[in-house]
């Protein structure tokens, strides 16, 4: 990581590369801003190991200490950043409200979660499309929630309309990604099952994991992709996955542990 000076205090701009389940297009980029250092640290720390444990597509791109720094690094960096947890106490003024509405008339889709000791302040910000509010102090538990809350919430938001191409012979189907249930290698040919039908195609189950990745599907053995959305029911015994169109795809020896990490409640 690199440690960029901006006059009376300081950020740290993290450079390193995630190692994420959900890689690519679906990424969260959030920043944390907390005049407390020693807080700042705890929540950078728990929120990594939340993004890892949980599968979450997401880097924190800074950690700021002061309002001053936050606006200059949000104005330079609008069209990455996308989630920010904001303090709204700092040094005893409610500097954390009028940053929101800073945030908010250059930015009006990212996700904003509060921090605060003080309840009264919710009121407050409820004008500002506040995403979470979190009571301090806050649990590594509540966090949780509130993180694995916010990544489904993106991950819907983004995949609902998105299409992806899938050629088939001569033809090329643009495909909505929340439509495709799961993908099965067949032969030389990769069966697209969606809501409403299937498509076959010579493309390779390679290229189609690449190109939706990100959106939330799963590799659960080399010949099937499925998308959790679409997920109802993890039968152990029979090492398969009941999809929401009544058929089952299997899990391989090597792909199980991954399973189970993305559907720990599905079982």
């Amino acid at each position: 990581m690199n440690l960029l000076k901006t006059g009376k205090t300081s950020y740290v701009i993290h450079k390193k590369k995630p190692i994420l389940i959900y890689r690519g297009k679906l990424m969260l980029h959030f920043v944390i801003c907390d005049d407390n250092r020693k807080h700042n640290h705890f929540l950078e720390k728990w929120m990594e190991r939340i993004f890892v444990k949980n599968g979450v597509g997401a880097e924190i791109s800074a950690v700021i200490d002061n309002v001053d720094d936050l606006l200059l690094y949000a104005g330079q960096h609008f069209d990455r950043v996308n989630a920010y947890i904001l303090d709204i106490d700092f040094e005893g003024n409610r500097c954390g409200l009028e940053l929101a509405r800073r945030i908010r008339e250059v930015d009006r889709q990212s996700y904003i979660v509060f921090l605060t000791a003080h309840q009264e302040y919710l009121a407050s910000s409820l004008q500002m499309k506040i995403f979470d509010y979190l009571v301090k102090p806050v649990s590594f538990r509540r966090m949780k929630r509130c993180i694995l809350s916010l990544h489904e919430d993106y991950r819907e938001l983004k995949s609902f309309a998105v299409k992806v191409p899938i050629k088939s012979g001569s033809s090329i189907h643009m495909v909505k990604v929340k439509d495709i249930i799961y993908l099965e290698k067949c032969g030389q040919q990769v069966e697209v099952h969606l809501v409403n039908g299937m498509i076959r195609s010579y493309e390779s189950l390679k290229s189609m994991v690449k190109a939706l990745e990100g959106y939330g599907f799963i590799s659960c053995h080399r010949s099937y992709l499925v998308n959790a959305e679409h997920v109802r029911k993890i039968c152990l015994k029979e090492r398969s996955i009941l999809m929401s169109n009544g058929e089952k795809c299997y899990i391989s020896r090597r792909c199980r542990k991954e399973v189970l990490k993305h559907f720990p409640d599905i079982i």
